[in-house]
Formats: structure tokens, sequence, C-alpha cells
């Protein structure tokens, strides 16, 4: 019994993964916290390339299906012991966003708004050739109107700061787009 409890001592082995969960064509790094000295031996099934057999650590690039990563550890008396994890990957939401170019309030574009998906607008502005505000986004689309109601028509430039809620990325999108009444 004493024999047994102090090979558990000696492995103090624990495997991680950045998360057991990811997206098609994500990279996983995986590794085990333990002794530098030892002999790891890695394996990952269904098989699939890595990098970092007999090391510590070891970096799988654009995974595309589910897999189980295996690590057997040897210390230096010969004995060994083998954790398992299962990374499960999905095919993950994209964040998109399309800018319109054109606005026409009495034809078929009414209004003007980015459409987006898995995105949050933080900012989005509109401004003349002489670089004043026109717009302000305020939760609601661009009619073609300036904030005193004024109609305004030609060519305007957008500044658009958005955050995807995929990666976590804040973004700046800069454009023009046409009003035509």
């Amino acid at each position: 019994m004493k024999r047994w409890l102090f090979i558990l001592l000696m492995f103090p082995t624990i495997l991680f993964a950045q998360t057991s969960n990811k997206c098609v064509g994500e990279t996983i790094n995986a590794w085990v916290d333990t002794n530098i000295s030892w002999d790891y031996k890695w394996s990952v099934s269904p098989s699939i390339e890595f990098t970092g057999q007999g090391t510590p650590s070891i970096t799988i690039p654009n995974i595309e299906t589910s897999i189980n990563i295996a690590i057997t550890v040897t210390n230096s008396s010969g004995c060994d012991m083998t954790e398992w994890i299962t990374i499960r990957v999905d095919e993950c939401p994209e964040a998109t966003i399309y800018f319109p170019n054109a606005l026409v309030p009495d034809g078929t574009n009414k209004t003007w708004m980015p459409k987006y998906e898995n995105i949050e607008i933080t900012s989005l502005e509109i401004w003349d050739r002489w670089g004043r505000v026109v717009w302000i986004w305020k939760g609601k689309d661009f009619e073609g109107f300036n904030e005193d109601g004024s109609a305004v028509d030609g060519v305007f430039s957008y500044v658009c700061w958005y955050k995807d809620l995929v990666s976590g990325r804040t973004n700046q999108a800069i454009g023009m787009v046409v009003v035509v009444h």
C-alpha cells in the first residue's frame, strides 16, 4: 500500500488543454504538469499530425473533428501513468458584417444600417465631406436626414466600431455611403 501511494505522489500529472470545446480550424495546445526530465508519449485519436512528441506539450493545428488526446508519462524509475482528455470540435458561428453603399429614402433602400450576425456595434457615425457629423447611431437605422431633421444628399463617410462576439476582438470599419433623395 505504501509503495502504491509513493508512486501516485511521484506522478502529479494533470493533462490540460486550452478548452474542451473548439471550433473547426482552430489550434489546440495541450500540456501536462510534470517533471520536465521524464519521458512523454502523446497519442491522438483519430490520428492527426501534431508537434511536440516527447515533450510536456503539443500543438495540433487546424483541428477538423472531435479528438481524444492521451499522454503517457514515464518517470526515471520506469513507472508510467496515462491520462486522457476529449476535445469536442463543433462548427462555430461566424461573425459577419456587411455595410450597404447606398440609401434612397424614397426608393427601395429606405434606411441604411449594417447587416450583421454575432456582432455588437459599439459606435457608428456618418460624416459629410467637410468632416461634420451628420448622424450618430442610437439604435435606429439612418434614414437620410441630419440630426436636425433636414434631408441630406451626396457621398458620406462612416466609421463603425464593433465587437466580434465570436473572437472577442474589437474592430473598426470605415467606408462610404451614397444618399439620394
